[in-house]
């Protein structure tokens, strides 16, 4: 005889991994979302809302353009690709909170250190520049568009499943809700 169980949904907060977190890619590309900010302040609000939001989308553009430029390099290449198994494991495809000694890793201290555990191998190898151009090109594409991209299409669906991979809400968004 056959019994059937029931499966386990996580009850987890949408901030710890899983690509599930991740906005989708219309949202993300949404012209009519863009515009140029009032000023620097504005700027600023609108990079940290956005980096909050799209964080997980805005990882894997960086390390898109960090893959691109390492296809001439195959010992670099190799690292990557090994590296990018730690990035699935522990930050893409966790469903739960990290914990190591029954302490909660954030999921900043869980990206910041895979970057240095990626950086550091690959900064090794004889394909510094390109990594480092690579990543400055990604890092700043990420930047304009966080910075373009208007909040108030943001707030509207701050709740959603994709608001924050990557800490919390700024607190010009957290007010108003």
């Amino acid at each position: 005889m056959t019994t059937y169980e029931t499966i386990p949904i996580s009850t987890s907060p949408p901030g710890f991994g899983s690509l599930t977190t991740r906005c989708p890619w219309q949202e993300l590309a949404d012209v009519r979302a863009l515009g140029r900010p009032a000023g620097l302040g504005d700027a600023y609000i609108r990079i940290q809302t956005n980096a909050a939001r799209f964080s997980m989308n805005y990882v894997i553009i960086v390390l898109l353009f960090v893959f691109l430029s390492l296809l001439w390099h195959p010992l670099s290449l190799i690292v990557f690709v090994a590296s990018m198994a730690a990035w699935l494991f522990f930050y893409f495809l966790r469903g739960e909170p990290l914990v190591v000694l029954g302490w909660v890793i954030r999921d900043r201290v869980v990206l910041m250190g895979l970057t240095v555990v990626t950086l550091v191998p690959l900064l090794k190898t004889n394909a510094t520049a390109n990594i480092l151009i690579s990543l400055s090109v990604g890092l700043l594409l990420v930047v304009v568009h966080a910075a373009l991209r208007r909040t108030d299409y943001a707030i509207v669906e701050a709740e959603g499943p994709c608001y924050s991979a990557v800490g919390s809400a700024p607190a010009s968004v957290q007010s108003s809700r």
